[in-house]
């Protein structure tokens, strides 16, 4: 009979709501499932997965309806909210899965530039520190066999065919030729290099130019962490497309203004069509193990038609009109996606 009444009078700790007994498990006014307050390790993962990705036959209807050229903007101005995830969400997850597919398919080597040099600086240096150890080891061999002249020359036959006779010079010329940046040459000492700072090398230096300054700190920083470049300016993907949603949406505004069409339903589509693109180029890259010309390429492509059909799908328009405002909006595009591009590029470097 207590336990009875414990449970009448229990309230949903979210709304304060009272719940009766047929609400053992849920809410019945917030929908809540009654908790005491305290979630376990795996209840905490799950739910943040299930907020996320939420795995259920909305998803699942999602991706089967953003196949379909259009289908999706125009089902949810139907007003089938509920039957489908929101479309920012569907935006969000498939930029994460891009971001994620690119990140562990693309070759992170840099094969040129800074990184490049200072990867050689590393294994030239890791060469002269064997060399001399070589030669003091060398050194310590001829006195155990009182300066022999026939073992010391099978230690210097050694030492050449090893090629760690070869020390190099003990500074090194960078310059645009090398570099690739607007940058004037410098030649810096090779211990410098590795153990001074970016600032440090350019006060040392005596580097005047502000806008040279900040060149040759970032060359520095990209010369000794260049496997990191391409994943953080990945990483930056996310405001790229969060900048050319609206200013897509934008463009569209403008090439349909006699149509009858409010600003957040071209922001809508916009999503729609961007998320069929990162969602194709993450299968083609999953699927190929590889990012080359050739899967942007295909990607492009297919997701122009993708475009076109949902054009011709969503505003209703005449084949032509839709296939000559396609060609006109996408050369808009890519000059405004040219420019957000390089915008973004700058913060990231000089933030990198």
């Amino acid at each position: 009979m207590e336990d009875h009444k414990k449970i009448e009078n229990r309230t949903c700790p979210n709304c304060y709501y009272p719940m009766s007994n047929k609400d053992t498990e849920y809410c019945s006014n917030c929908g809540q499932k009654y908790k005491t307050g305290r979630v376990t390790f795996w209840e905490l993962i799950s739910e943040a997965f299930s907020l996320l990705f939420n795995f259920d036959n909305k998803f699942f209807h999602t991706v089967g309806a953003i196949f379909i050229p259009g289908r999706l903007t125009k089902q949810f101005f139907k007003g089938k909210h509920k039957s489908y995830v929101h479309p920012v969400r569907v935006l969000l997850v498939s930029t994460l899965v891009m971001i994620f597919a690119l990140n562990h398919n693309i070759d992170f080597n840099m094969n040129s530039g800074p990184a490049d040099i200072y990867d050689g600086l590393k294994k030239e240096e890791w060469h002269r520190q064997k060399s001399l150890e070589l030669d003091t080891l060398k050194n310590e061999v001829l006195k155990d066999f009182n300066q022999n002249t026939q073992v010391a020359k099978a230690l210097d036959s050694l030492v050449t065919r090893a090629h760690l006779d070869e020390l190099g010079e003990d500074s090194i010329r960078i310059n645009k030729e090398n570099i690739g940046f607007l940058i004037e040459d410098m030649v810096i000492a090779r211990e410098d290099i590795f153990n001074l700072s970016d600032k440090e090398i350019v006060e040392k230096y005596k580097v005047e130019n502000t806008f040279q300054q900040i060149v040759w700190q970032q060359t520095i920083r990209v010369m000794k962490r260049g496997d990191r470049l391409l994943p953080f300016l990945l990483g930056n993907i996310l405001w790229l497309v969060v900048i050319m949603m609206p200013l897509f949406a934008l463009v569209l505004r403008i090439f349909y203004i006699r149509r009858d069409f409010y600003y957040v339903e071209h922001l809508v589509f916009a999503m729609h069509a961007h998320s069929f693109a990162f969602m194709l180029l993450s299968l083609y890259t999953f699927y190929s193990q590889s990012v080359t010309g050739l899967t942007i390429g295909i990607v492009f492509m297919l997701t122009g038609v993708y475009v076109i059909l949902s054009m011709k799908r969503f505003y209703a328009q005449t084949w032509t009109k839709t296939v000559g405002k396609f060609f006109i909006i996408n050369l808009f595009y890519w000059m405004v996606f040219m420019g957000v591009l390089v915008i973004t590029l700058l913060l990231s470097l000089a933030l990198f």
